[in-house]
């Protein structure tokens, strides 16, 4: 019996590169990759660190603007900004080019 029949070695060229590791690695790898920035982390700590009211004293009311104090507002807005940092890593800079 012949072990190397047409129909086998087809198979086999098909899956000959499947166990190359390095290959494996370098197509699931995404080309593109937001913590290669070296702006994202820093932004984004920084806002986090912008949105706590850490640095204003304790009681701390301040003007109202719509019924609330400004410290609430600093607070959304910093959160709407780091949404909007995440959103705009995810959707321009993740990926592969070949996606």
């Amino acid at each position: 019996m012949d072990e190397d029949t047409p129909a086998e070695s087809e198979s086999w060229v098909e899956y000959a590169g499947e166990r190359d590791m390095e290959r494996f690695w370098s197509e699931i790898t995404p080309q593109r990759e937001p913590m290669n920035k070296r702006w994202f982390l820093p932004v984004v700590i920084f806002l986090i660190l912008a949105s706590v009211p850490w640095y204003l004293p304790a009681g701390f009311v301040g003007r109202l603007i719509g019924g609330l104090p400004i410290w609430i507002w600093t607070t959304m807005v910093c959160s709407f900004l780091i949404a909007g940092v995440t959103c705009y890593m995810a959707l321009q800079e993740w990926g592969d080019d070949a996606d």
